[in-house]
């Protein structure tokens, strides 16, 4: 983000992630350990203080060994992709995956938040 925009952070972020199955709401990330494959995540801005207008932008990082194998490693900055800056994504394989939230104000990088994702075929 660093390279991207300077950074000024002077405003509170949260965001969490609605994880669901088969269309059913089974909780908020923020609340659980891990997750299993197979969820349909929806990351969103849970609480700013950020006065309005201002862009989000997006990282969603998957490392570790499954990720190399399946050449999936990510971790790029990217628009929300979905209405209300939400960002759609799915739990396909293991690892310590993240997402973080950048708000984006006058040029600068004005607040920013981190959820881990931790996959696992507990």
């Amino acid at each position: 983000m660093e390279d991207r925009f300077p950074i000024n952070i002077k405003y509170k972020l949260k965001i969490d992630c609605e994880v669901t199955q088969n269309g059913h709401r089974t909780g908020l990330l923020r609340m659980m350990r891990y997750l299993s494959r197979n969820k349909k995540l929806l990351f969103f801005i849970d609480t700013t203080d950020v006065p309005e207008p201002y862009d989000v932008l997006w990282k969603i990082k998957n490392e570790g060994e499954i990720a190399y194998r399946k050449n999936c490693l990510r971790g790029q900055i990217i628009n929300s992709n979905l209405d209300k800056n939400q960002r759609k994504e799915s739990s396909d394989f293991e690892g310590a995956h993240y997402a973080e939230c950048y708000i984006i104000k006058d040029g600068y990088c004005v607040a920013r938040d981190r959820i881990d994702v931790p996959i696992s075929d507990r």
